[in-house]
């Protein structure tokens, strides 16, 4: 190893388990952040995850239960993906029209019309950025009794800079107590309690939005708490919390995290992640299964094409589900 690859790894290893000296008293809000982030680095730079995810079966419709899945994200230099195969459905419910959340799109006649998601594979690179997306499809009457049954396919394609894609591999990525600090552009202020826990209030990278953090610097920095506040709410709009420590080779991660949307509001629910296995290198394997399924996705003649390349807001739909409108998409 070079001296400068050496002095590099000092340096990294020094930000993310400071010395006795560095503790307490003398962190400073620079520090923290560098620490954080160098953290980060060292965690998702290139590696393979896998969770069980526990969340709602439609993004849009929580009342629709729960499903799991077993998901493995993978991090290289220049790229991000993410495979997830659901392996407990949910039960498909009737809900009449009125129900918030619920649309007149989303009904043939008396009947209601859902959509669950089953399995999916995304990845983002230089050149590409898609998702594709399996759904299990179901007709239920307003007696309760599903009387029929389907399946669609769906393809989603952005601009290679549009990070909306990503929104799945971010929140899932937080429920192992890392991938924090790009939400962050400076910490404000910051305390040490009695335990050497650090509390934070940082400003967000995002236009008025505020974080406070709890860091474990004993554990590599890892987030246990985690607190998002848009300017102009009433109250939090995300709350995370990571509970345990996994390390593999001197790598830290939580054993179990929760992410909780809209808290407190009828439109609520969250994410559970449990770690499954951390890796510090990609498989390049799973990672060609997952350039083929994308691949392989266009020559399906039922995919539904989502374009958000053109309007982020409002993709062009084409082929396949019965309702295109974007707010649907689950």
């Amino acid at each position: 190893m070079s001296s400068v690859n050496r002095l590099t790894s000092v340096v990294i290893a020094l930000l993310i388990n400071p010395p006795v000296s560095l503790r307490g008293a003398d962190y400073t809000n620079a520090s923290i952040l560098a620490s954080m982030r160098a953290a980060d680095s060292t965690v998702w730079s290139s590696c393979e995850v896998t969770l069980e995810i526990e969340e709602p079966a439609h993004s849009f419709l929580p009342d629709q239960g729960n499903i799991k899945k077993m998901c493995a994200l993978l991090r290289g230099e220049a790229f991000q993906a993410l495979e997830c195969t659901t392996i407990e459905n949910a039960q498909i419910l009737y809900r009449p029209l009125g129900t918030p959340g619920y649309e007149t799109y989303d009904y043939d006649g008396d009947d209601l019309i859902v959509w669950h998601l089953t399995s999916q594979v995304m990845l983002i690179d230089t050149s590409r950025n898609e998702a594709y997306r399996e759904y299990r499809g179901g007709v239920v009457n307003p007696r309760g009794q599903l009387v029929e049954e389907t399946t669609a396919q769906t393809l989603s394609v952005y601009k290679p800079s549009d990070h909306t894609n990503a929104s799945h591999l971010e929140h899932y990525s937080w429920t192992t107590g890392r991938g924090f600090s790009g939400q962050l552009d400076r910490i404000v202020e910051h305390r040490v309690d009695a335990n050497q826990m650090v509390h934070c209030r940082a400003a967000g990278s995002h236009a008025s939005t505020t974080w406070k953090i709890i860091l474990d610097p004993g554990a590599g920095w890892l987030v246990r708490s985690a607190t998002l506040t848009r300017g102009g709410q009433g109250g939090p709009s995300i709350i995370c919390t990571t509970t345990g420590t996994e390390s593999f080779d001197g790598v830290a991660v939580a054993r179990s995290g929760r992410v909780v949307f809209l808290p407190g509001t009828p439109g609520s629910y969250e994410i559970v992640g449990r770690l499954v296995h951390y890796d510090k290198r990609s498989d390049e394997n799973q990672l060609t299964g997952i350039r083929r399924a994308l691949t392989t996705a266009r020559t399906n003649p039922d995919l539904q094409l989502m374009d958000y390349r053109e309007n982020p807001g409002r993709p062009i739909a084409t082929r396949g589900l019965r309702s295109v409108q974007p707010q649907v998409e689950p």
